[in-house]
């Protein structure tokens, strides 16, 4: 259940002159950062907590609704999703809260994976 202040716990990303973020409303959002109107938004299934990284023109971003999806940064449209276990247990421990980091071409969320693959495990570690 969304808190009373869950409108925006992301963080912005600028990436080439465009906002992106997350928003308690199960949206991302991509402004233009010179006049803050709106490019784009994509509806997601749940609130989105991570902030949004961009790389090589996609946005990469987690949802509570236990997707990781994959956005064209240009229009917005989903390229793919990946989507993570359930907690049967106690029905608290699901969605993704953090945000994923990228360095030298590789993604490092819920272990590093290669970003030329989605979601195929990496060959080494990925630190910084």
């Amino acid at each position: 259940m969304p808190g009373p202040f869950d409108v925006f716990l992301s963080s912005p990303t600028v990436a080439n002159g465009v906002v992106y973020i997350g928003s308690g409303d199960q949206h991302v959002y991509a402004l233009e950062s010179a006049t803050g109107a709106l490019r784009w938004s994509f509806a997601t299934g749940d609130v989105v907590h991570g902030s949004p990284a961009v790389v090589d023109g996609v946005v990469y971003v987690g949802s509570f609704d236990r997707n990781l999806y994959a956005l064209d940064a240009a229009t917005g449209r989903e390229r793919w999703r990946y989507t993570t276990g359930n907690d049967t247990t106690i029905y608290n421990q699901i969605g993704l809260p953090s945000s994923p980091r990228w360095r030298a071409g590789w993604c490092s969320w819920a272990g590093a994976m290669d970003t030329s693959t989605p979601w195929t495990r990496a060959r080494g570690p990925c630190d910084g």
